[in-house]
């Protein structure tokens, strides 16, 4: 199963309000059914990977997370900026990124972006964004 690896910044926060903030039980959007197939496969997974400082995952979001999906263990990578930016790219050439979720500096998430590694995700929530305002 190919796994689906996801930005920080805007995205990471996007990502995080599609596990908090419930769906609609009528008529599915893109990123609604998107999120229902990403859903499906952390279920198979069992597993949320988070490369990051330690601060990604506070406590009490932690454990929020893990009350709303007691299927997923969470396991939190927490690297400094430089060592995520080896990591990840270590282990991409390998063809064996383990990261679900990965929170880096800009420069970072272009690098990941420019090579192939994010792959994109269309939130749910991103419709109640005003992006003209």
């Amino acid at each position: 199963m190919k796994k689906h690896y996801r930005a920080s910044g805007i995205l990471q926060i996007l990502m995080f309000s599609a596990f908090f903030l419930p769906l609609p039980a009528l008529g599915q959007t893109s990123g609604e059914a998107e999120f229902s197939r990403l859903l499906e496969g952390a279920k198979k997974e069992g597993e949320l990977v988070v490369y990051g400082s330690s601060g990604v995952f506070t406590e009490p979001l932690r454990a929020k997370f893990q009350r709303k999906y007691p299927f997923l263990r969470v396991t939190v990578n927490g690297l400094s900026g430089a060592r995520i930016h080896s990591k990840v790219m270590m282990e991409a050439r390998a063809k064996k990124l383990h990261a679900d979720v990965i929170q880096a500096l800009e420069f970072n998430m272009y690098s990941f972006r420019k090579t192939g590694i994010l792959e994109k995700y269309n939130s749910p929530e991103s419709r109640y964004l005003d992006i003209d305002g």
